[in-house]
């Protein structure tokens, strides 16, 4: 049956997927086997003629790779003496020319970071305030050992290198990403305006499966000769495509890296994580919700909450970067937002940044601080009880109280009772005097206790 309808032995597996998945149990019947035979063929043949150079229409995005595959082997004395080093976006984090994903739950901030990283490549600031924009290159003299001067490329000290990014986003709205964008912006010192042809935006997401449609979008990153592209977010921009589907899904990705990249563009896409990501662990690959993102992200930046939500403005997050060049790292994010006020304002950007031995160290002191405060509300406490004891003893007419005394009184520990006393006479609210108090046949007995200082 493969045969009669014309489709090549490497749709195969394309069909055999689209074939086996089905809503219900039954077998399918001979004629819905047939027809999903020449559905899923007529696809297969559609995504590999455009990304082979031959859909309709023809027109060729600048410096696409979208035409024929050219094939050119080359040998290992060649290749040891290549220089295929990639270059950084922003050091340690993101290389240029390597699709990647932002991902993470709700309320990890993956929009809010992804602006940033836009601001941040854009203004030539360090991303989250912690990692590095290279600076730019440029050409120097150097002389070598016969005296002659050769020119060579090399970054130029203090002046990082600006890229211009895209953001295209279709679910925030425009005023939540200019909001967002103002307050970023202003934590990095920077007006959003100043960033002008840099930082370009857009409100209207590609459709991954529209092939046509994708091209023209490519088309405009190159007219903007954009370095970046971030859209946010996948789900929306799929268009008709399975996303449970590997064959369809990665299909998809395919047209999205090859257009992209071949517009010089790199493109970051941003995606949420499955249900089986829990609260308070690090997000892995495997966390991506969907098929086929995985596979097409060769660089990553994942979120996710350390602790829950309280609607305050405050975010404990989880971010794991990492990417196929060897880059990686886990990090604590701390980021205070505050909370919108009736004119839509009164937000905030601040970012700490910790490595996670850090973040354990904090944890260690704040949980130390904790049993402090706690202890010390506990003692102040205990203080005021026996301040009670000590100013109602002078008022039925008694010079002190003795230590053993106000143990019967309060049911205090001496332990306890003791660290009280020497806490209240520490802060000079009373004091350790000697007193007679009377005994048996009226005869005066010497005691030590406590009273109130006098004022």
């Amino acid at each position: 049956m493969i045969h009669e309808h014309h489709v090549a032995p490497g749709d195969v597996p394309r069909l055999i997927a689209g074939i086996l998945w089905w809503e219900n149990d039954k077998r399918p019947t001979d004629a819905v086997i047939l027809e999903a035979v020449r559905g899923e063929a007529a696809r297969a043949r559609e995504i590999d003629d455009f990304v082979n150079g031959r859909a309709a229409p023809s027109k060729q995005v600048k410096g696409a790779a979208v035409g024929p595959r050219q094939f050119g082997f080359i040998d290992s004395a060649t290749f040891a003496g290549g220089d295929y080093r990639p270059n950084w976006l922003i050091k340690n984090v993101l290389v240029r020319g390597q699709p990647g994903v932002i991902a993470g739950p709700s309320k990890a901030l993956k929009t809010n970071l992804s602006i940033d990283l836009a601001v941040s490549l854009a203004a030539g600031l360090p991303f989250l305030g912690k990692f590095d924009i290279p600076n730019r290159m440029g050409k120097r003299g150097v002389t070598g050992d016969d005296g002659q001067v050769v020119m060579v490329e090399s970054e130029v000290a203090g002046e990082p290198a600006k890229v211009r990014v895209a953001v295209v986003s279709g679910e925030s709205g425009a005023h939540t990403l200019q909001e967002t964008a103002h307050r970023v912006c202003k934590a990095k010192g920077v007006s959003l305006a100043s960033l002008n042809k840099h930082l370009n935006w857009c409100f209207t997401l590609p459709t991954f499966s529209d092939f046509a449609g994708m091209q023209a979008f490519g088309a405009e990153l190159a007219k903007l000769e954009a370095d970046v592209c971030i859209i946010d977010p996948v789900y929306l921009a799929l268009g008709d495509i399975d996303a449970r589907n590997l064959f369809e899904a990665g299909a998809a990705f395919r047209v999205v890296s090859e257009v992209l990249l071949g517009a010089g563009c790199t493109p970051l896409l941003v995606h949420h994580a499955g249900k089986k990501l829990e609260q308070g662990q690090p997000m892995e690959l495997t966390h991506l919700a969907y098929t086929g993102l995985e596979q097409f992200a060769r660089q990553f930046i994942l979120l996710n909450r350390r602790s829950e939500y309280r609607d305050d403005g405050t975010h404990d997050l989880w971010c794991r970067i990492g990417g196929s060049t060897g880059q990686g790292g886990l990090w604590s994010l701390h980021i205070e937002e505050g909370t919108i006020n009736e004119n839509f304002s009164g937000r905030q950007w601040d970012v700490t940044v910790q490595t996670v031995n850090e973040a354990k160290e904090d944890r260690v002191t704040q949980r130390e601080q904790t049993r402090a405060e706690v202890a010390r509300g506990k003692m102040r406490a205990d203080g005021t009880r026996l301040i009670e004891l000590i100013d109602g003893s002078r008022e039925s007419g008694q010079e002190a109280v003795t230590k053993n005394r106000l143990r019967e009184l309060t049911g205090f520990s001496t332990a306890r009772v003791a660290a009280a006393l020497a806490s209240l006479v520490d802060e000079g609210i009373i004091q350790e005097v000697e007193f007679v108090r009377e005994g048996g046949q009226g005869a005066g007995v010497k005691r030590r206790g406590f009273s109130r200082v006098p004022k």
